[in-house]
């Protein structure tokens, strides 16, 4: 008589079935589809390795699987996504928070650690509203933070994260600054900046109007720096992510626009340009 099948026979049957397919790190991708079909936590799940699965768990997990198999993001799976140590509501509408954007939120804190006062702070193209409300969160609310995006829906789901985080945040539908009456001290962007041509396996289900700015991928921020002088306050910052690609453009677009200001490029964890640094006078 065979028997039953354990939580550890379906964990690796997971590993097996996403190795064949789009993952890149299959393991942790089973292990996570697992927990969610188990209602588990991590240290739950591994108590529970060599106990028998029930049918309708092994039933769930394989369809969280074929999710997972047809290229659907583990975010959009799950509905979740952590940030910045902080737990994030993501859906279709809103790109998945990417790690390498944190860096936003420690140039933020450390760029306000150095103030005294409070200062009116804006995430443009907010999204899921991860940078901004990490932001809020680390300094506890004592900045007016601003945060901004085209799209209705994915503003819904920023509303949604900072009533869960306790966040206070001024959420405003709108395109890059034109919204914006009153100057801020400091821009905060992570801007769509695909071109068309770098569309790949892996994003095809994220929105398009938070992925692709133009033929050359630097349209949308190209836009924010010309808005920019009008926008921020004597000694303010902006700091943008970009392409790696886009570092020669992005520094002849920042000089040629602000060049007063203090200009550069810096490196993201893996030795990368990535962001693109601009201190006022």
């Amino acid at each position: 008589m065979r028997s039953a099948m354990t939580v550890s026979d379906l964990l690796r049957e997971g590993t097996r079935t996403l190795r064949e397919s789009v993952s890149e790190s299959p393991g942790l991708d089973a292990e996570i589809l697992l927990r969610e079909a188990l209602g588990a936590t991590r240290e739950q799940l591994f108590d529970a390795l060599p106990s028998p699965v029930r049918p309708a768990a092994a039933i769930s997990y394989r369809k969280l699987l074929k999710q997972r198999v047809d290229g659907i993001p583990i975010a959009y799976i799950t509905g979740r996504r952590e940030f910045y140590g902080h737990e994030f509501i993501v859906n279709s509408h809103v790109l998945v928070p990417r790690p390498e954007t944190e860096f936003l939120v420690e140039f933020a804190l450390e760029w306000l650690k150095q103030k005294e006062e409070p200062c009116r702070v804006v995430d443009v193209g907010t999204g899921s509203g991860a940078i901004a409300i990490s932001v809020a969160l680390e300094t506890a609310n004592q900045h007016i933070m601003l945060a901004s995006d085209v799209s209705p829906e994915a503003l819904h789901v920023a509303a949604r994260n900072a009533e869960a985080l306790g966040a206070s945040i001024q959420f405003v539908e709108g395109s890059l600054l034109e919204w914006l009456n009153e100057p801020v001290d400091l821009i905060l962007a992570n801007l769509p900046y695909l071109r068309p041509d770098q569309a790949h396996v892996g994003i095809e289900h994220e929105p398009e109007v938070a992925l692709y700015a133009g033929d050359d991928g630097f349209s949308l921020n190209r836009a924010l720096l010309e808005d920019a002088p009008n926008k921020l306050r004597a000694g303010g910052a902006v700091i943008m992510e970009l392409d790696p690609e886009q570092r020669d453009l992005a520094l002849s677009a920042a000089h040629e626009i602000l060049p007063d200001a203090g200009i550069d490029i810096l490196a993201d964890l893996a030795g990368t340009d990535r962001y693109l640094r601009i201190q006022s006078n």
